[in-house]
């Protein structure tokens, strides 16, 4: 008690704050709050925060009419370092000029081309700037490119910048481009959308077995109102056959919901689809 009351009384006093404080105890933060706090109020506690902070705030402010040291020496730096200074105008031993060339590659899913660029723009008109050389030569002599169009090489060699090896096509005419160089393209691309449709049928049966796994229980046979043992998951629902065979149905290890649409007229109707629907609107005499 006796020491709380002196930290009260110091911390009260000119030129004592809570880092010196901490220092003579050796103690924490929350320890010499907690102990302040035994003996005054927090209110109390506030303004005498708010008082040491006005104090240190007014030592370390600058007086009216005060000139920094650095008045008057714009872009100062040390002596000695004149000779290692970047000089007016430099440029960096890498810097291209506007109308430079340089090869590039570029990697695509695998495939990797190789095309030749041209510098447009540099650090004059705002910003660096590269476009490809096709494009430069064809707007050199055909103006603008659409919004749309592409560039190509005919020939397929993307170093070929030739303007008669040059040809402005859309997309349509770009793929079509593409299946005259490589007849087995449309094939392979085929059986990659096959492949990816397979992995995405097998997950959604996967989630959809989990999920049916979960809803079907056992339930205790007999009894007003209580179903029998369902079917054990993974059975080939016998009505699939039959073209009456409903996903919504409860017994159905396949789905759960409501009974099979077993009516057999239903039954045609699903099996025949759109086609059956078609042959009864004409029979009635509905075109």
């Amino acid at each position: 008690m006796a020491a709380a009351e002196d930290i009260v009384r110091q911390i009260q006093g000119p030129g004592c704050n809570v880092n010196g404080l901490m220092k003579k105890y050796r103690c924490g933060y929350p320890l010499l709050t907690r102990a302040i706090l035994s003996q005054i109020s927090k209110a109390q506690w506030r303004k005498i925060v708010e008082k040491k902070v006005a104090v240190g705030n007014e030592a370390t402010r600058f007086e009216k009419g005060h000139k920094t040291w650095n008045k008057g020496r714009k872009g100062w730096s040390p002596p000695g370092t004149e000779k290692t200074r970047f000089k007016k105008g430099h440029l960096p031993h890498n810097h291209r000029h506007v109308g430079s060339t340089r090869i590039n590659e570029r990697t695509r899913k695998g495939n990797t081309v190789t095309y030749k660029e041209i510098k447009v723009a540099g650090i004059m008109q705002g910003r660096h700037k590269w476009i490809a050389y096709a494009k430069y030569i064809w707007q050199q002599a055909n103006g603008p490119v659409s919004k749309g169009m592409l560039i190509v090489h005919v020939d397929g060699d993307t170093l070929n910048d030739s303007l008669d090896n040059l040809k402005l096509v859309d997309r349509k005419g770009h793929l079509a481009l593409q299946m005259e160089r490589d007849p087995k393209m449309i094939k392979r691309c085929r059986k990659k959308a096959a492949r990816t449709v397979r992995k995405m049928h097998a997950k959604n049966r996967r989630i959809k077995a989990a999920g049916t796994a979960d809803e079907t229980k056992k339930r205790p046979a007999g009894g007003k109102g209580k179903v029998g043992r369902a079917e054990t998951p993974g059975q080939t629902c016998p009505q699939r056959k039959e073209g009456t065979h409903s996903r919504t149905n409860r017994h159905c290890p396949e789905g759960t919901g409501r009974k099979h649409q077993a009516a057999e007229s239903s039954g045609r109707n699903n099996s025949l689809g759109m086609y059956g629907l078609r042959l009864q609107s004409t029979a009635i005499g509905i075109t």
